[in-house]
Formats: structure tokens, C-alpha cells, sequence
């Protein structure tokens, strides 16, 4: 199976780097896998400042495959 290293951006600096990889059938499962660690990265983030904007980059450890972009912004009434 191919391996997937993924990358994490909050307020475009890279926070995280995957030295390890996670292996998955194809992309289209590993791109699955980061929709489904957005809310909970979105959720951390925002809590420590406030608004967020935060990008999971998905690569073969050659090549960027997919982006997957989430934000969070906290208006005040």
C-alpha cells in the first residue's frame, strides 16, 4: 500500500511534518482521512487563536497531491 504524509499549515505556518506517513489503498482514501481530522484540528486551533485558517497538505513525500483548507472566524457582536 502507497504512503500518505501529511502536513499541517495554521495561519499559513506549517505547524506539523509527518516524518512517518500513514498507508492507504489510494489518495482518494488518504484525502478522506484529512476531512475527516479537520474538525478537530479546526477546533484546537481556534481555541488557541482565535480566528483560524488552517490547511492539511496531503503528499506522497514527493509531490503535494491535495490541499484540504478549513477556517474558523469568530465575529463579535
Amino acid at each position: 500500500m502507497p504512503r500518505y504524509y501529511f502536513r499541517l499549515h495554521v495561519n499559513g505556518q506549517q505547524q506539523t511534518k509527518d516524518s512517518q506517513g500513514h498507508q492507504f489503498a489510494n489518495g482518494k482514501e488518504a484525502c478522506s482521512h484529512a476531512v475527516k481530522r479537520m474538525p478537530a484540528a479546526l477546533r484546537k486551533y481556534a481555541r488557541l487563536t482565535g480566528n483560524t485558517h488552517l490547511a492539511i497538505e496531503i503528499s506522497n513525500g514527493k509531490h503535494t497531491l491535495n490541499v484540504i483548507r478549513g477556517k474558523v472566524i469568530i465575529e463579535s457582536q
